[in-house]
């Protein structure tokens, strides 16, 4: 694309987004933030997913009371004796039954449905704080961004200022052909300099949108969330572990496939149920005489299948290799989150390092800048000294800006890989992600009942299944 090409489109992108600025509701990170956990798709998914699964729950738990049914029926019955006869029965009938004993598979099915609920709301967490994450590299990409565009525009003020003491010097016939067609050439690349910065601003503003959902308008800088940050890398590793959700997340989803396997038991016990039926017959004659009969039953009814063609043992090596299957999935979990943190805190520390030699660079750039101007002004340096001073500058400058956002980003990806960027940021996780214990601060709770993902992420045997004897080979 031509330069002339290449600006008109970026102006046109400029003026949709400047006509879409007024929808801008967005200043500081934690608005845009919130914003976007309110509206993005991924986030709104798992919370629904988690509606559902407290649904499951409530179905689970159906099967601790009673089923009650109730039937009607009305016909005619016609017979051949020595005087045709025909009836008109009538029959209702009101049942109950309530199970007494499955095999624990009711009880095993409510802590498999329960683990997933658990599951659901620490995905959505998960899912919170990585969204977090993207939206906090696109609000800062619009404050680097920012800050670039003030440096071009400031290169570009410093070469027409030089522009104009040249031609003043020309003018007296001071300064030299070669020095006007140096610094008209270098005035050249600083206005494509801002019309290149001004793009890449745009492309950023651009991701923005898409990220948040609304053009950026009047952003703040963030504020360092020193105070968030672990000690050590250590500490970091060991607090991930910990708290990420997506480890919590995957201890459910073994804990739901073992509670799974002990349904898969159930088979090898009998069934045990209590039933009530209550029945009324009418039966109305061709005399009109009417023939009522009311009776009841209860009873306590026993089942226990004796051979069902290995069914149930195969579903219950099946559940096994699900319980395995789980925790290798936990495993692949625990080393990508401490792969994780691991790049992220070297990423962090090195940020760190560049910050402390690139703010020498940019004092001592500014401090050559000023000195060559000064010498230029009595001849002591030549024009090319002072533009590559002033180059520098601006290159010193832009370096320490990048370095000082990719320190913040850092901190953002180690807290997200902590599993806490959502609450270091202030706010709330999405309703859904909150369970039951965390609503009453009992949150210990849950760390006893869930199962703990082991440092060694070495895969965990499959439990053996279990020497019940059936009446038969099952």
């Amino acid at each position: 694309m031509g330069r002339s090409n290449r600006f008109i489109a970026v102006s046109s992108a400029a003026i949709f987004l400047t006509a879409g600025s007024g929808m801008a509701q967005a200043e500081t990170l934690q608005e845009a933030v919130q914003v976007m956990l309110e509206t993005n798709p991924e986030v709104r998914a798992v919370s629904t997913n988690r509606n559902i699964r407290d649904e499951i729950v409530r179905q689970a738990r159906s099967d601790y009371y009673p089923k009650i049914d109730f039937e009607a029926g009305a016909g005619v019955q016609e017979f051949q004796t020595p005087e045709d006869a025909s009836l008109d029965p009538r029959l209702y009938r009101l049942g109950l039954r309530q199970n007494l004993f499955t095999g624990f598979a009711t009880k095993n099915n409510v802590r498999r449905t329960k683990a997933g609920v658990s599951a659901s709301a620490y995905q959505i967490r998960d899912a919170a704080d990585n969204t977090t994450l993207t939206a906090s590299r696109a609000y800062l990409d619009v404050l680097l961004k920012e800050q670039i565009v003030d440096l071009a525009d400031r290169n570009l003020v410093i070469h027409k200022r030089i522009l104009d003491q040249i031609k003043l010097r020309s003018g007296s016939g001071v300064s030299r052909k070669a020095d006007l067609d140096q610094i008209e050439s270098r005035l050249s690349l600083a206005q494509s300099n801002v019309v290149n910065t001004k793009a890449n601003l745009l492309d950023s503003q651009t991701a923005y949108l898409s990220v948040i959902g609304h053009v950026p308008k009047d952003l703040s800088s963030p504020k360092p969330l020193d105070e968030f940050m672990p000690a050590d890398l250590e500490e970091a590793e060991r607090l991930a572990v910990e708290q990420h959700p997506r480890l919590k997340s995957t201890n459910y989803d073994v804990e739901a496939r073992e509670a799974q396997y002990d349904i898969a038991k159930a088979p090898y016990y009998p069934i045990l149920d209590f039933e009530l039926d209550k029945t009324w017959e009418d039966e109305i004659q061709v005399n009109a005489t009417l023939d009522e009969q009311e009776s009841w039953i209860a009873f306590l009814r026993l089942r226990w299948n004796l051979f069902n063609g290995m069914y149930d043992h195969a579903r219950k090596k099946e559940t096994a290799y699900q319980i395995d299957e789980a925790k290798e999935i936990r495993n692949n979990a625990y080393r990508q989150i401490i792969e994780s943190v691991r790049l992220s805190w070297a990423s962090y520390q090195a940020a760190l390092d560049r910050l402390e030699y690139l703010q020498s660079r940019v004092d001592s750039a500014e401090r050559t800048a000023k000195a060559y101007a000064k010498q230029w002004n009595i001849g002591q340096r030549t024009l090319l000294d002072v533009l590559d001073s002033e180059a520098e500058t601006i290159n010193a400058m832009e370096d320490l800006y990048e370095a000082q956002t990719e320190k913040q980003l850092a901190q953002y990806r180690i807290l997200d890989g902590l599993g806490r960027l959502v609450p270091s940021l202030g706010l709330q996780y999405p309703e859904q992600a909150y369970l039951e214990q965390d609503e009453s601060q009992q949150s210990a709770s849950a760390e006893t009942t869930e199962v703990q993902a082991v440092p060694e992420p070495a895969p965990a045997p499959a439990p053996a299944a279990p020497q019940e004897k059936k009446l038969g080979p099952g």
